[in-house]
């Protein structure tokens, strides 16, 4: 499958033949792409250095490596937690393990005070759970998975350097993933991680990659650009897609 949400060979099948073609072809473009839908609609974090989004009272509780959580914060910096904002600039020069309830797709130090973008907004029916239910089957076969509900965080065009990218919270029943992606990033001389942790560090992944510049060429389900993760349990496996 390519980097389409939605690939054109499933329109038919997924859909009852209620839905007339023109409404299925419409889905198609809206969600086609590597990125899942952002800007109009979305709330958008304050204007703030080092700042966060105000705690987000999540609509439905999502599981991670065994806690439930019920609220989120966008911060700035390039990541969410679920423990509370996250002011911290960029990781230590030494760390390499972030000891906090953390999704990261590229924490490093931004400034949306000087330009770009972050955003965020809740998804609990349409289309894009459709979209998001047949990315998780596909990269995990074996799960029958419906997704219910999405959180989607963005970081568009942010300064100090140039960075664009997205975090997906994906929930359905008692399962959780997560999708990041990469568009444009330009190189920056401060510190970066792309990951995920949990206060403890007993579940924790890091993408191997030293130039931040690559983030857009790599991925663990061969889609360019997009690495996605299930993170409801503990598991042997991380940053491998079984």
């Amino acid at each position: 499958m390519t980097q389409d949400l939605i690939a054109k060979s499933d329109i038919h099948s997924r859909f009852t033949p209620l839905c007339s073609l023109s409404f299925s072809l419409s889905l198609y473009f809206i969600f086609s792409g590597l990125f899942y839908p952002f800007g109009n609609g979305d709330i958008m974090s304050p204007s703030t250095d080092d700042g966060s989004s105000p705690v987000i009272l999540l609509e439905k509780p999502f599981v991670y490596f065994g806690h439930v959580y019920q609220n989120t914060s966008v911060n700035n910096n390039g990541h969410l937690t679920f423990d509370g904002p996250l002011s911290q600039s960029r990781p230590g020069y030494l760390q390499t393990q972030i000891n906090r309830e953390i999704i990261a797709p590229l924490w490093t130090d931004m400034d949306n005070t000087v330009g770009g973008t972050i955003s965020y907004r809740q998804v609990t029916s349409g289309g894009l759970l459709l979209a998001a239910t047949n990315n998780i089957n596909q990269y995990f076969p074996n799960l029958n998975f419906t997704a219910s509900w999405l959180f989607i965080a963005t970081w568009d065009k942010v300064p100090y350097f140039e960075a664009t990218f997205q975090v997906v919270l994906v929930s359905g029943k008692n399962m959780s993933f997560t999708l990041m992606h990469y568009g444009h990033i330009t190189p920056t001389p401060y510190r970066f991680m792309s990951g995920y942790d949990t206060s403890d560090s007993t579940d924790f992944f890091l993408i191997p990659v030293s130039d931040i510049t690559k983030l857009s060429n790599t991925s663990n389900v061969n889609v360019t650009g997009r690495w996605v993760f299930r993170v409801d349990h503990t598991s042997d496996h991380n940053g491998t897609v079984t």
